[in-house]
């Protein structure tokens, strides 16, 4: 990689430059595309990894949602449970919204616990998709797409000699519940590494940590407090 681009990286970077894991991303990124390569595809391939550097979970600031409830979701409740109260169906609705937010950002939340565990070994992140279908790579050339349930889309790199080396792995089988870190344990040759009381600890430790990642808003926070003491009361 061009010495511009890595004094560019570092600039954008600062202090985290190290921790990130951009150095290891970029002997992959000229390995796997150094040939074809040229300034502009480096500078794209810095300002990705950059960008999903800066929005990990642990350091991002959430933004507001632009999307309104459907009220007609109360009429099918009701519908279906004719005894249902209104305090009630705000509950549910104001919960639902901080749910699907707080369900959106756990794939990231767990590149990051990977990450995390990983970078002491010379493994980093592919913050970003800065290399697409390769979430993780490591200083020996390992290459690694993971996602967070098995019925979750599958990147794909449009490079065969690529693709081919790619080691994939999720989380959870999105029917069963069950999770298989013993399977990442493996792939990355760190038995016990990994596990679904670290990651969950991860998360609600990062959520303490930076409730900015995660936009709730003071209203709908206000109103579910609000709620959830009212019938807690009860």
């Amino acid at each position: 990689m061009l010495s511009g681009s890595i004094d560019y990286a570092k600039k954008l970077l600062l202090e985290d430059y190290e921790y990130s894991g951009f150095e290891i991303a970029a002997t992959i990124y000229d390995l796997l595309y150094g040939d074809d390569s040229g300034v502009s595809m480096e500078t794209k391939f810095i300002d990705k990894f950059c960008r999903g550097f800066r929005d990990r979970p642990s350091a991002k600031e959430a933004l507001p949602t632009k999307t309104v409830p459907d009220y007609s979701t109360d009429s099918i409740l009701k519908a279906l449970v004719p005894s249902i109260s209104d305090d009630m169906l705000s509950l549910i609705r104001v919960g639902h919204k901080i749910s699907m937010a707080a369900d959106s950002i756990i794939g990231t939340m767990l590149d990051e616990y990977v990450h995390v565990n990983l970078r002491p070994y010379g493994w980093t992140c592919c913050w970003g998709n800065c290399m697409q279908g390769i979430d993780f790579c490591s200083l020996s050339g390992d290459l690694l797409h993971i996602r967070n349930k098995s019925n979750t889309e599958v990147s794909s790199n449009d490079r065969n000699r690529i693709k081919n080396k790619v080691k994939k792995w999720f989380r959870m089988n999105a029917y069963t519940g069950k999770t298989k870190w013993d399977e990442l344990n493996l792939i990355v040759g760190k038995p016990g590494l990994f596990s679904e009381e670290g990651f969950s600890s991860f998360v609600l430790d990062t959520a303490k940590s930076n409730p900015d990642c995660l936009y709730t808003g003071a209203e709908d926070s206000a109103l579910l407090s609000a709620l959830i003491e009212r019938f807690d009361s009860k």
